[in-house]
């Protein structure tokens, strides 16, 4: 059996202050990637420049969208990658020297796992160990305790039901569905025994301020693909989450208001 190939897939958005730190470590591994894609999602005109200036001579690909937001690069780079395997990191995280080394050994020694999951450390204004860690499905539907810093089969994305949520762009947390929807559907997860990347906390960044100023509206789109799913766990979860009570009460609401407005006609 062949060794697998994987791809470095990274979203850029005026990230100019912290790409070329990351794909400094992602050119200087032990262990190459067979494919390093960028996906421009809408910079302006400077940070265009800068991307163009930084990957000259360098074995990088970088296909170019009008800004939609992570979801759709993601996919972008996903659909145009030819590796056997896809990586998932932002253009402020960082990758350990022997990270593809390693996930390469681990996806050979275990080719029926669908993602890999490795430790990962924090940096910035947080730090600390992101431990890896696989939830149960009431556990992911409370919360999403995992880093988007994995290893994912390509063919995992071949039928589209794991292509992130375009619906979730704008608004965040589009890793936590990926991550519902992988573990409701049973796919393959693997611990990786090791800390692979490193992921900067910085508060004034789009991830962190979506995640925090939008967090009620990505919960009912997230909820909203998921409604068996809920349905399956309402007990545990009515009783571990108050923002599930609110959104639970808001559907109650809006379908009694129909009820009634129906009734009167």
């Amino acid at each position: 059996m062949r060794e697998p190939s994987i791809a470095v897939i990274t979203p850029f958005f005026n990230n100019s202050l912290t790409i070329k730190e990351t794909l400094e470590s992602v050119l200087n591994q032990t262990v190459k990637p067979d494919e390093i894609i960028i996906i421009d999602d809408g910079s302006d005109e400077e940070n265009k420049s800068f991307l163009k200036s930084l990957i000259q001579e360098k074995p990088i690909k970088v296909f170019h969208q009008e800004n939609s937001g992570p979801s759709t690069a993601r996919n972008l780079g996903i659909v145009n990658s030819k590796s056997d395997y896809v990586i998932f990191l932002d253009s402020d995280d960082l990758m350990e020297r022997d990270a593809i080394k390693v996930l390469k050994e681990t996806a050979f020694n275990h080719p029926k796992k669908d993602v890999l999951i490795p430790k990962s450390v924090l940096f910035g204004e947080k730090t600390g160990v992101k431990n890896a860690f696989i939830p149960t499905l009431p556990e992911i539907l409370k919360a999403n305790p995992i880093t988007i810093c994995v290893c994912a089969k390509r063919a995992l994305f071949d039928s589209g039901e794991f292509l992130f949520k375009k619906e979730l762009n704008r608004i965040g947390l589009e890793d936590w569905e990926w991550w519902i929807n992988l573990i409701s559907n049973e796919k393959e997860l693997f611990l990786v025994d090791a800390s692979l990347f490193k992921i900067r906390v910085v508060k004034s960044s789009r991830t962190y301020k979506s995640a925090n100023n939008m967090l009620s509206e990505a919960k009912k789109v997230i909820f909203s693909f998921h409604g068996d799913i809920l349905h399956n766990n309402y007990t545990f979860l009515f009783n571990e989450n108050k923002s599930l009570k609110k959104f639970f009460y808001f559907r109650l609401r809006r379908k009694l208001k129909k009820i009634l407005k129906n009734g009167r006609k």
